[in-house]
């Protein structure tokens, strides 16, 4: 147990060594001083081998009251005092199962701070028809379906999670889900999609994410109509940036910053605005000029795709993404970030044969 404990390590160290090297290269420069996804690396005090669902269906009895009694949560589910689900494990690949389910539940919760190991099929933690919740500081072992999956869910907010290395998605909008937020998250190395909306998700706001190596960055599928994508760093995606599929329209995007992406953006909707005011996007490619130093460009920015979309305001150089003018003073390596947490886990994970608590 030594032996592979000490070889976990030194592929650590090896990965990490490799990964600092590269990064010189990497065009991944400015980063929220908002998000600092090192730390996003939980200590669990508890871990749940068996799927937890929680539902506050009448007549439920795996409701708020249970969980809490379970020592699942904490508080009492009021604005002020929400129910707090932290610093748990959910341990569930051998399973093939949902990590955490909350169902029907309208009531004020936290997800905060746990990590989930789950089937390559399977989300991390599942909301259907829910309200009200807040998912914070969360991540997933590789090659977890997802992370986040709403369902029919409105005004919910995920907010500085890393939604990486999964299987299909990093966070997944679905199914008439409207005006939740998807803010400050990382989503990286993901196998399909960084973050997808579809199925009439519409109303959401999307902004500030760090969106990096995945095929798609941002898809946009199904009626999914007036959505905010804002602020957003988006690169180094291997197919495309974002990608707005046809019967999507009156989405708005603008202060993202698109870098070294196979191909930046692609437009097959109809009346999608891809500036706001006077302000449009960055484009590491974009060739025009700017005579009068405003630091807009003189002429658009023509999108790929049927619908003739462009930016008439395209930015001269990559806003921070707060959406603001300036640019962070320092540089974050996103490789660096995902593989340290993708390797610390594998390592935890070997360690838990020996602890059925995990201890970082």
């Amino acid at each position: 147990m030594k032996r592979n404990l000490t070889y976990l390590v030194l592929i650590l160290i090896t990965s990490l060594a490799l990964i600092s090297t590269l990064n010189i290269y990497s065009q991944v420069n400015y980063v929220s001083e908002n998000q600092d996804s090192v730390s996003i690396i939980p200590h669990a005090s508890s871990t749940y081998n068996t799927t937890i669902e929680i539902n506050e269906l009448p007549g439920n009895p795996h409701n708020w009251t249970w969980a809490k009694d379970q020592g699942i949560c904490t508080g009492t589910g009021t604005n002020s005092d929400p129910f707090v689900i932290k610093n748990h494990f959910f341990d569930t690949r051998s399973s093939s199962t949902t990590g955490l389910t909350i169902l029907n539940s309208r009531k004020h919760f936290r997800i905060e701070n746990c990590l989930f190991n789950i089937s390559v099929s399977y989300a991390g933690i599942r909301l259907l028809n829910t309200t009200n919740g807040y998912i914070t500081e969360n991540m997933n072992t590789p090659l977890t379906g997802a992370l986040v999956w709403l369902l029919n869910c409105s005004y919910n907010t995920v907010f500085n999670n890393n939604a990486s290395y999964c299987s299909f998605y990093g966070i997944y909008i679905d199914q008439t889900s409207h005006h939740n937020i998807i803010s400050n998250n990382l989503a990286s190395f993901n196998v399909q999609i960084g973050i997808l909306l579809r199925n009439d998700a519409n109303l959401n706001t999307i902004q500030d994410n760090i969106i990096h190596l995945n095929p798609q960055g941002i898809a946009l599928e199904s009626h999914s109509d007036n959505n905010t994508i804002k602020g957003n760093h988006i690169s180094n995606n291997t197919i495309v940036g974002v990608n707005l599929a046809s019967l999507t329209t009156y989405n708005i995007l603008y202060t993202n910053c698109f870098m070294n992406n196979s191909l930046h953006a692609r437009d097959n909707g109809a009346n999608n605005i891809w500036d706001f005011g006077s302000k449009g996007n960055y484009w590491d490619n974009y060739t025009g000029a700017d005579l009068n130093m405003d630091g807009i460009g003189d002429i658009p920015y023509n999108i790929t795709g049927s619908s003739g979309s462009m930016d008439n305001f395209p930015l001269m150089q990559c806003p921070s993404p707060s959406g603001s003018d300036g640019i962070p003073g320092y540089e974050l390596s996103i490789l660096i970030s995902g593989m340290l947490i993708g390797m610390v886990s594998l390592i935890c994970l070997t360690y838990k044969k020996k602890n059925k608590i995990l201890k970082y």
